[in-house]
């Protein structure tokens, strides 16, 4: 039997977490975790601007009808957008933050960053941080 890559590292903290984890009591609420993560790029396949905005437009108008249940502390899902730093057009980020606004997104920066350097990552985090601010 072959074990995963790394199993030297992760696997003894694994198996000594389970060990010492007592079994939860069945009073009270039980918190659940879900993350659902998608790339978010309106611009994917470059499309055009009509396409990308329509795209846009779909999460603006849906999002807020699928999010009509809440958890038990009475807050709606929220669905993150990874948004890619090279394809940053104002516009639709300024359609998205209606939607962060009402507490059913956010945004985080997805940067394609294939062969690059550490000095050209933090560059391009950067200017986008500084760009999105």
């Amino acid at each position: 039997m072959r074990l995963p890559r790394n199993a030297h590292l992760w696997l003894p903290g694994l198996l000594r977490s389970r060990r010492e984890r007592q079994r939860p009591s069945n009073e009270g609420p039980i918190d659940v975790l879900l993350c659902m993560a998608d790339h978010y790029e309106p611009g994917h396949g470059d499309p055009g601007l009509s396409v990308e905005r329509a795209r846009v437009t779909a999460w603006v108008e849906r999002l807020p009808r699928l999010a009509r249940f809440a958890d038990a502390d009475g807050r709606p899902p929220r669905h993150t957008f990874f948004f890619p730093a090279e394809q940053y057009r104002r516009e639709h980020l300024d359609r998205l933050s209606s939607l962060c606004e009402a507490g059913l997104g956010e945004v985080e920066i997805h940067l394609h960053h294939d062969r690059d350097t550490s000095e050209g990552l933090r560059a391009a985090l950067l200017e986008f941080k500084t760009r999105l601010a």
